[in-house]
């Protein structure tokens, strides 16, 4: 493998970048006086920003030597006139090349500060209206810190994902994601654990890291709850699926267990659907400071009862074949199976109607006071 070679350079010209996988050719003039052409995934890099690249030259059969960029850090630009390139080049929606030399010309070096902290001096430039003023501020504050997302994870995350995860997070991202990369896979982001493992390995994180291990646990009980429907999982069936996609010993989760209790789904609000459910490793022992009646769970929508001051007693499978119906006066925890199963018994437990342990629809939701 060749060893790194660093540059540190001004970007002259973006040749092409794809906003998908952000692999970006520009032309780059370095401190040392000459031009080259750098590639690599380089999410929003604009001309007259700033460089410090890390990477290893190639030779492109069609267009020749090439500097690869492995990893890059950049500003933006300080001087007026790099000022002027940038602002001129579109990089922020609502900047041209007349508007950005009215900024320039006004504000000079100080351009980004005003831009990003003081958006009501732009009103004083002939041609920008407080919406505008306000409208140019938001994306270029917003696109900084999506780049930054992008570039913190080398080109893992997409654009789409790094928006939704910015949406969500705001200014808190980067140390979000820093600290605890794992929480991406529990989000509403469409990523999943294996692409959150790749990010947090590169971050140094190792196997058996706590966030990691408990993250991991959650998302299999994620996965339980809203793809096959069950909202109850004995715990020897959830270390099994952890170990698995884990890849570490049982002895290695066995604190995030109190006395070998089963796994369930806490409600901490009254949720309408699965993304606002806290899933979380619970037993029946522990209390909730907002218990839930019933509510829908799952793309199988599977009943799940709760009442009283925390969390009820649970029918996982073939064991609901004990239940009665003096079991659902205190409240009861179903996953798909014992659901079905009750029905078949002549307990109303909200199916209306369905076909095999796959297909149900619901009349009502189930309650319990």
């Amino acid at each position: 493998m060749s060893e790194q070679i660093q540059i540190k350079g001004t970007v002259e010209k973006v040749i092409y970048q794809s906003t998908d996988s952000w692999y970006s050719v520009c032309d780059v003039f370095t401190n040392e006086g000459y031009q080259i052409v750098a590639v690599g995934t380089m999410p929003y890099i604009s001309v007259g920003e700033e460089i410090e690249a890390f990477g290893t030259w190639v030779v492109n059969k069609d267009y020749g030597r090439q500097f690869k960029i492995e990893e890059y850090k950049k500003a933006l630009p300080k001087k007026k006139n790099s000022i002027l390139r940038y602002l001129s080049s579109g990089a922020i929606k609502g900047v041209g090349p007349k508007i950005a030399k009215k900024i320039v010309d006004q504000y000079g070096e100080d351009s980004f500060d005003i831009i990003a902290n003081h958006p009501d001096w732009l009103i004083q430039i002939n041609g920008i209206s407080r919406k505008k003023a306000y409208e140019i501020s938001f994306d270029f504050k917003e696109k900084s810190e999506i780049r930054d997302i992008l570039t913190l994870s080398n080109g893992t995350i997409s654009s789409n994902e790094a928006v939704k995860i910015h949406k969500s997070w705001g200014k808190n991202s980067l140390s979000i994601l820093k600290e605890n990369p794992y929480l991406l896979c529990l989000g509403d982001f469409g990523i999943g654990f294996k692409k959150a493992d790749e990010i947090a390995f590169s971050f140094g994180i190792g196997t058996k890291d706590k966030n990691r291990i408990e993250c991991g646990l959650r998302y299999v009980l994620q996965v339980y709850a809203s793809r096959d429907g069950h909202t109850y999982v004995p715990c020897e069936l959830i270390k099994e699926a952890g170990c698995k996609l884990l890849n570490v010993e049982k002895d290695d989760l066995e604190e995030f267990f109190e006395n070998g209790a089963n796994c369930g789904v806490r409600v901490l609000v009254h949720p309408h659907s699965v993304s606002e459910t806290d899933y979380d490793l619970v037993v029946p022992s522990q209390k909730s400071p907002y218990p839930s009646a019933g509510i829908l769970l799952g793309r199988s929508s599977i009943p799940t009862v709760f009442s009283g001051e925390g969390l009820c007693a649970a029918a996982f499978g073939e064991f609901a074949s004990d239940v009665t119906e003096e079991h659902l006066k205190n409240g009861l925890i179903l996953d798909g199976v014992s659901a079905a199963l009750l029905t078949e018994k002549g307990i109303d437990v909200g199916i209306k109607s369905f076909d095999g342990f796959v297909r149900k629809s619901f009349s009502h939701m189930l309650t319990v006071n």
